[in-house]
């Protein structure tokens, strides 16, 4: 497993005054600045991202600050960022007092405001992870790449006296949309309920700023920032910055955002490590277009250098994703887990969501099952109870209500995405497929255990539009729960 060790980018704000004196050689040549945004082929992008080797994480500093990069002047990326100055009132006429005084209450009205959404909406600091990782699995990605997204803690307490966490996201890259939905509250490139889609809210990123009071973002063409400490209206006005020295022009790394932490390193690297600690295996399980997540650390307090979590294609009716640990000392470890899981299919009432097909999933751990085919009959029911408790996912996990496997919907979250929406009547329907989707699995299960008997059996997509397909909990210490103690 690849492990980067440098340091963070210095963000170098564009200079305005250069910037309207330079010459603009685009505009000479009439060439249309927009070209940079259209989506690229994989002939165009051949040879860029490959499956296993991601680019470095995060560049090392300049000691000029922005030796060797170029820091956007009057293209795309400016213009927008102008446009988004323009439409929050920064760079309007305000000599007249009233107009200032109005002004002014509006920014701190939405600081006062955006701060409170920032800080005070999640229970988690860490949280944020989960956000990025549900916009990552909302991205673009080129049918030659594995959807890959990492996170890694990288020590620069020598340099800043902090800890700076990196996510990198091998996407294709942001679209003006995308930074214009990024620089505001509540306004999402995704529609309620799309196909596809997991986040709609429009304020999961937000959250980052429990973390860091100014992440730096590099996505394409777009190099900027969102400083919270700058001004009222940081947290959704950019900054440009200078582009990586190693960024290709052509846009090829993805997605990268640096967060030097809040907190002091010692707290921050424990509620960090914590995270890393307890992400298990089936976060993948239900992701879109995610395939591998790759959690590294570079802090000697932690006992694993990195930990790489992937998705392999099921096979029948069984869902599985494999842990590689490498330990700071020792031989690299190796786990597979595996789910039973079932998939049921149905159509609610159009009052609903209109004419929509929504799917209820239910994953049952192989190493409950093995437990449990292993017990006496008589403490079956003891053993039920002693199993762990899954959370319920709306294709992330959002918390644990008690049941000991795994329930996967399209629920409605609240806006924190840390509960469902008990009230709402979609919620309600989808709780009603539960016990249908119960039904499923344990058919699944009885064809496996026939099957195993050497019995001739048929079958194995449950009842219903049930679709069989796969996931489950987690099975601790390689095989864990495969083979014949299953059936």
């Amino acid at each position: 497993v690849e492990r980067w060790s440098t340091a963070p980018l210095e963000a170098t704000p564009a200079n305005d005054t250069q910037r309207e004196a330079a010459p603009d050689k685009r505009r000479s040549e009439n060439k249309d600045p927009r070209a940079n945004t259209a989506d690229r082929t994989v002939a165009e992008r051949k040879g860029s991202e490959t499956e296993s080797a991601p680019m470095p994480l995060v560049a090392p500093p300049s000691a000029a600050g922005s030796s060797g990069c170029v820091v956007a002047d009057d293209d795309l990326a400016a213009r927008t960022f102008r446009d988004i100055r323009s439409k929050y009132g920064l760079d309007m006429d305000t000599s007249d007092p009233i107009v200032r005084a109005t002004v002014q209450e509006l920014h701190q009205l939405a600081r006062r405001a955006i701060h409170r959404l920032s800080h005070e909406l999640y229970a988690e600091d860490t949280h944020a992870l989960l956000e990025l990782t549900q916009n990552a699995d909302d991205n673009r990605y080129e049918a030659s790449v594995v959807p890959t997204l990492s996170f890694s803690l990288l020590d620069d307490t020598q340099r800043t006296g902090n800890f700076v966490l990196v996510s990198h996201c091998n996407e294709i890259g942001f679209r003006e949309k995308d930074v214009r939905a990024l620089c505001d509250i509540g306004k999402s490139t995704k529609m309620p309920g799309e196909a596809g889609f997991i986040g709609q809210k429009g304020i999961g990123f937000k959250s980052v700023f429990k973390l860091t009071k100014c992440p730096v973002i590099h996505s394409g063409q777009w190099h900027f920032c969102l400083d919270a400490s700058a001004s009222d209206l940081g947290h959704i006005v950019p900054t440009a910055v200078a582009a990586p020295e190693e960024w290709s022009a052509a846009g090829d790394g993805g997605t990268r955002i640096v967060m030097e932490l809040n907190r002091d390193g010692k707290q921050a690297l424990s509620e960090i490590q914590t995270y890393f600690r307890n992400l298990t295996p089936s976060l993948l399980l239900f992701l879109h277009r995610i395939r591998r997540v790759a959690l590294h650390c570079d802090a000697e307090e932690w006992q694993w250098s990195s930990r790489v979590f992937e998705r392999v294609p099921d096979v029948g009716s069984v869902a599985e994703v494999r842990l590689t640990e490498c330990p700071r000392d020792g031989e690299i470890q190796h786990s597979t887990h595996r789910w039973v899981l079932c998939t049921r299919a149905s159509r609610p009432p159009q009052v609903l969501r209109g004419d929509v097909v929504t799917e209820v999933a239910v994953a049952v751990p192989m190493a409950a099952l093995s437990v449990l085919a292993h017990c006496p009959p008589s403490s079956v029911d003891r053993v039920l109870l002693e199993l762990p408790r899954q959370d319920v996912f709306a294709f992330l996990p959002v918390r644990c209500y008690g049941l000991r496997f795994i329930v996967q919907a399209d629920w409605v979250v609240t806006s924190s995405r840390e509960a469902i929406d008990v009230a709402s009547r979609w919620n309600i329907y989808l709780r009603n497929q539960i016990p249908l989707a119960v039904a499923d699995v344990l058919e699944v299960l009885k064809t496996r255990a026939l099957a195993s008997s050497g019995i001739n059996v048929n079958g194995g997509k449950g009842r219903g539009e049930a679709n069989e397909g796969a996931t489950g909990g987690e099975a601790e210490g390689g095989d864990a729960g495969g083979g014949g103690g299953v059936d």
